[in-house]
């Protein structure tokens, strides 16, 4: 089965950047064999583009893939309570953890500097089949030990992510559930509502639509959500310039590969995540490091 025409499309057009600088070298090379004298101008274009291409290599493997951002996203809404001043949401997903590292523990500070009122979580926290329990268990204790953590899962099951928490974290794959920050009702929806079982959406309630991927975005907005989060494209992990995601392993294609949406009256926001896909996937990123995700909702 050949893949879709957009992965087709960026893989052409990656695979004619990348050809640039041997074909300047080998053009140089034919040159200076002809004519025995070396053509400066070709000679430093072949030069500069195998540096740059070289350099591009080493921030793909070395660099982006341990370099964490944070992305901030200002909203407002009529539904937070005066009280409540500014809500604040702190979304990762993908994480998938191996082993305890520094990117693990840019992590875990990143978040405690943000003291958010909510954490979401959506999918793909750990490595399967291979990574390291303990270390995972304690990462993800102290990571929803920060606020009130809400999830849903990738390929995660439900109960080792029960376990790893200590309790802590609650998971809304089947069940909504309900909360009051400082006066603003929240309702937190997972991929337990789908069109067999649709989620009334209260209008005084602030509602979070949480799934794995963007593939419910649109049928998220038909309910009147007012925030739908996922992950699960990585944001392609390698992404060209003018073009963006090679591959995002959706059903929406490139549709909703990575960013903010607004789709009517609800806001989406699709995360690159932080981990890589499990191996034999290249272990890369290319203008696509790793980002938590923190969204202020002020009235």
């Amino acid at each position: 089965m050949l893949p879709p025409g957009y992965v087709l499309t960026g893989l052409l057009i990656l695979m004619l950047i990348v050809m640039i600088p041997p074909l300047l070298s080998i053009l140089s090379i034919i040159n200076v064999r002809r004519s025995k004298s070396c053509n400066k101008k070709l000679l430093i274009a072949a030069v500069s583009a195998d540096l740059i291409l070289a350099g591009c290599a080493i921030d793909a493997w070395r660099i982006e893939p341990g370099t964490l951002t944070v992305t901030r996203i200002p909203s407002y809404s009529m539904k937070i309570a005066p009280q409540t001043h500014d809500l604040k949401i702190v979304h990762i997903s993908d994480i998938h953890f191996e082993r305890d590292t520094p990117l693990t523990q840019s992590v875990l500070r990143a978040v405690s500097r943000e003291r958010p009122d909510l954490v979401v979580l959506t999918g793909d926290l750990y490595q399967e089949p291979e990574y390291d329990r303990p270390q995972f268990d304690r990462f993800f204790a102290k990571l929803c030990s920060f606020a009130p953590t809400y999830c849903v899962t990738g390929y995660d099951h439900e109960p080792r992510l029960r376990e790893a928490s200590r309790g802590r974290v609650s998971i809304v794959n089947h069940k909504p559930q309900h909360l009051i920050v400082r006066g603003t009702n929240i309702g937190i929806v997972g991929q337990w509502a789908n069109r067999e079982r649709p989620y009334h959406v209260s209008p005084n309630e602030l509602t979070i639509y949480l799934n794995h991927t963007p593939d419910m975005a649109e049928y998220a907005a038909s309910l009147n959500i007012d925030w739908y989060f996922a992950g699960h494209t990585h944001g392609g992990q390698v992404r060209i310039p003018l073009w963006g995601a090679i591959v995002t392993n959706a059903k929406t294609g490139k549709r909703y590969e990575y960013g903010r949406y607004k789709l009517g009256n609800m806001d989406a926001f699709v995360t690159r995540g932080i981990g890589l896909e499990p191996r034999p996937a290249p272990q890369v990123r290319f203008l696509c490091p790793p980002e938590i995700v923190v969204v202020t909702i002020s009235r």
